[in-house]
């Protein structure tokens, strides 16, 4: 049982993107981060409930560590705001545990911001490469962001007990 990210599910993904793209604010920062976290929460419950292994890729904590934390230091999310999005992430916490192991598939910044240019999708027009927002698949993030993510993610993963954690370097000679 896996748990994937499902970006053109998200009902508020598609109405941030163009709200930032177009200059028009952040009014659904919000929706799309809870929307985000609940989605992720209701994974792990799912995959919890089955007798099999469960894989999800990225997940709760990694939502909130990274996009969460990225959206609030990037502005797009306000400090109220955030702080909600904490409260959800502690209280779901708090009832459903940490996934019994994290596996962390490394690579270089350089190498994630040529996998970024190269896999942009453009949305309505938006021109393709790093210059500006961009949506890689749909989210909004910069070529950039990538080295304050990669930073967000080492902070988060010091945060997390050793022997829950697994870090693989593949080589990444093509992508």
């Amino acid at each position: 049982m896996t748990g994937l990210e499902q970006h053109s599910e998200r009902p508020f993904q598609r109405a941030l993107a163009d709200d930032l793209r177009t200059g028009r604010g952040r009014r659904y920062a919000l929706a799309n981060q809870i929307d985000y976290l609940l989605l992720r929460a209701e994974q792990e419950q799912e995959i919890r409930s089955q007798p099999e292994v469960g894989l999800v890729d990225g997940g709760l904590d990694e939502d909130f560590f990274i996009f969460t934390h990225g959206f609030h230091a990037n502005g797009i999310l306000d400090d109220a705001e955030f702080a909600l999005c904490a409260r959800f992430h502690r209280f779901v916490r708090a009832v459903q545990p940490e996934p019994e192991l994290f596996i962390l598939l490394d690579a270089p910044v350089e190498v994630l911001a040529q996998r970024m240019a190269f896999f942009v999708i453009s949305v309505d027009g938006a021109p393709a490469g790093c210059g500006g927002i961009q949506f890689y698949p749909m989210y909004c993030s910069t070529c950039s962001q990538i080295g304050s993510a990669s930073s967000r993610r080492t902070n988060w993963l010091w945060s997390t007990p050793p022997p829950i954690l697994r870090s693989l370097t593949p080589s990444f000679t093509n992508f």
